[in-house]
């Protein structure tokens, strides 16, 4: 009798429990994170042989932030930020094939930024600098070593600067500040710097309980009025997360004093992704920017909003909490890069 009554009280505590998110696919196969990463190699072998037969572009200054597409410079800086991404393909690279240009190209643009780069420490400018610290954290050992130590240097220096921060503006509590967390976070992991690292968590600590609300709802949500803009402020804290689970670190289950969670954020984000709930994108939006790259005619900035814009946030949260597996693979694929480093085990 007592065995059935408490097998009733726990169906009934199932049955209040809150909607879960869909069912993930058997991933539990010997080998099939190993397949998952050899998988992902061939294109970044393909972006990784691009960069060995051009030049860096590297470039004392990027800047794209409130710019629209035709704005002079926009080009050029975006050009010269895809060498971030290229160096972490070229240390992937490096480290599955014999062919020595990945390594000698690999120093090539290092140097190229390290000798250059002048850092702006502006957050949505460099938010893809993030690229080149996982570059340096998987290529390192490829570098010469006065290389090493300028690249130190520089990404000591540049993670300082972020953790010293001070915005009084909105920026400082909205997705802006998701992406400084972001960079000095993976700088610090990057350089193995147990003081930086420790500054890192405090900050991401700080952003979780500003940005986001109890009920899982965006201070960007409130300020943009697009779903578009909780998956930019979503995304870097959960980069954040993943880069510190894999130096053990659990940050991605932090929950503030008065409530606030990524896991609540995302919870909230999934009646969206999951088709229960829409959204009319940047209709009530207090940021003139909006309006004018929607006057442009810019891809995003109206109608509603395509839940696969939340792809690549709930392929990282799937890395953190597999409950996040099922809606992301109905969401769509993970980026190369993310299943080489991060493969779902």
């Amino acid at each position: 009798m007592r065995l059935t009554s408490l097998l009733l009280a726990l169906c009934c505590v199932a049955c209040v429990s809150a909607p879960l998110p869909a069912p993930a696919p058997d991933s539990s196969a010997p080998g099939s994170a190993e397949l998952r990463r050899q998988a992902a190699l061939p294109e970044l072998l393909q972006v990784a042989d691009g960069a060995l037969a051009r030049a860096p572009r590297a470039q004392a200054v990027v800047h794209t932030e409130g710019l629209l597409p035709d704005a002079p410079g926009y080009q050029s800086s975006r050009l010269a930020k895809a060498d971030w991404f290229a160096s972490l393909a070229l240390a992937i690279a490096a480290e599955n094939r014999a062919d020595p240009r990945y390594r000698q190209k690999l120093n090539d643009y290092f140097d190229a930024w390290v000798t250059v780069y002048r850092p702006s420490l502006n957050p949505i400018d460099e938010t893809d600098f993030a690229y080149l610290a996982l570059a340096y954290e998987r290529g390192q050992r490829f570098l010469d070593e006065p290389l090493r130590r300028r690249t130190e240097a520089l990404f000591r220096s540049m993670a300082e600067g972020y953790l010293q921060t001070e915005d009084p503006r909105p920026t400082g509590r909205n997705n802006w500040q998701s992406h400084r967390v972001k960079i000095a976070s993976l700088l610090a992991f990057s350089l193995d710097d147990a003081g930086l690292i420790q500054r890192s968590r405090v900050a991401f600590r700080h952003q979780v309980a500003r940005n986001i609300e109890a009920d899982g709802t965006l201070y960007d949500f409130r300020e943009r009025d697009a779903l578009r803009y909780v998956t930019y402020g979503l995304e870097p804290l959960l980069t954040a997360a993943l880069v510190a689970r894999g130096h053990g670190e659990d940050w991605y289950w932090f929950q503030s004093k008065g409530g606030a969670s990524l896991n609540n954020a995302l919870v909230w984000l999934a009646d969206y992704a999951q088709g229960r709930k829409q959204h009319q994108e940047f209709a009530g939006t207090t940021v003139e920017f909006d309006r004018r790259r929607k006057a442009a005619g810019l891809p995003g900035y109206d109608g509603p909003w395509p839940a696969e814009n939340a792809s690549r946030t709930y392929q990282l949260a799937s890395r953190l909490d597999p409950a996040w597996i099922g809606l992301a693979e109905q969401l769509g694929p993970a980026q190369a890069w993310l299943q080489y480093l991060y493969p779902r085990t």
